[in-house]
């Protein structure tokens, strides 16, 4: 990702939370982005917001994960998402922020066997 993207990108997510915003999707995005453009620090603030909320947005703090290159905890999210039946996990596939983790065997696995999605 450019720098002139990610200072963008990072500039409307600050929006929506100054906005009142710190729904677990935008915390997730905005931790994504901040893993992605070289910000692991503040990647790694927001994935504490996120593991202190009950019950904890797995599918947020998954894409977190993948943002900072960590498959091995990102896959352990999807997992325990994928054992609650978190209905996000249908969004997972095609979702920009887990396409370094599509080529892992485990993806598949997850999605079309263990959730039973259609492929």
């Amino acid at each position: 990702m450019g720098k002139s993207m990610c200072n963008e990108s990072l500039r409307e997510y600050g929006r929506s939370r100054l906005l009142g915003a710190d729904a677990p999707g935008i915390l997730g995005n905005l931790g994504y982005l901040h893993a992605r453009c070289g910000e692991p620090n503040e990647a790694r603030k927001l994935l504490d917001q996120l593991s202190n909320r009950r019950p904890p947005p797995e599918v947020d703090i998954a894409r977190i994960y993948a943002g900072l290159g960590d498959k091995e905890r990102a896959f352990l999210h999807l997992q325990r998402a994928a054992d609650l039946r978190y209905s996000q996990l249908v969004f997972v596939r095609g979702s920009t922020a887990m396409r370094e983790l599509r080529s892992d065997p485990r993806f598949d696995r997850l999605l079309f066997e263990t959730m039973g999605l259609p492929r």
